[in-house]
């Protein structure tokens, strides 16, 4: 009976979270309420407030799901790839995204951009001591410098409608980047 009943909790919050990202499609998490939210889910309000606190939560629950539309099938290998894999997936995803900026959410949007760019950095400095590269600073204070110059940069190009293409930006990035780049198959 406890299977049955988490697999009935776990189809409930999906469907809760499908809900909230199509509402997000369409218009600003501002304006999303929990009866629209429950109306697309096909659940009562009552079902809802078992699962979730309010739609806030419902949003931090969903935070993987946009995460991963964010960074998922990106290359690991090159830099300006995966850069540019990243920008296109948020290019596809910017209605998203906006009504989220719109909604004055840009913080934890910001702080989860950031947190999967350092990750990179990281792993981008560990590769490049390897090569004997003299490193530039501690690894944590480049990391969080160039995830959160990126962070910015991405959420004001999200702002302000995606003015340049997702190559424009990730060209300039990883230009201002090759300090802890590795070294293209072209160097």
């Amino acid at each position: 009976m406890d299977n049955h009943k988490a697999q009935r909790t776990g189809k409930t919050k999906r469907a809760l979270a499908a809900a909230m990202m199509a509402l997000l499609e369409r218009e600003p998490f501002s304006k999303i309420t929990v009866n629209d939210l429950c109306e697309a889910a096909m659940v009562s309000r009552s079902t809802f407030y078992l699962h979730f606190e309010d739609k806030y939560r419902l949003l931090a629950f969903c935070m993987d799901d946009i995460r991963d539309r964010l960074f998922e099938r990106c290359p690991e290998g090159d830099s300006r790839a995966r850069l540019r894999g990243i920008l296109e997936n948020i290019q596809q995803n910017r209605r998203l995204l906006r009504n989220l900026l719109l909604a004055e959410l840009d913080t934890e949007l910001l702080e989860m951009v950031q947190a999967s760019f350092e990750a990179d950095f990281s792993r981008l400095q560990r590769q490049s001591l390897l090569r004997g590269t003299e490193p530039i600073g501690p690894s944590e204070l480049v990391s969080t410098f160039y995830a959160a110059g990126i962070s910015s940069v991405i959420l004001r190009w999200i702002a302000n409608e995606l003015p340049y293409t997702a190559d424009e930006i990730a060209g300039t990035l990883t230009t201002l980047m090759r300090e802890i780049l590795p070294p293209s198959a072209d160097d």
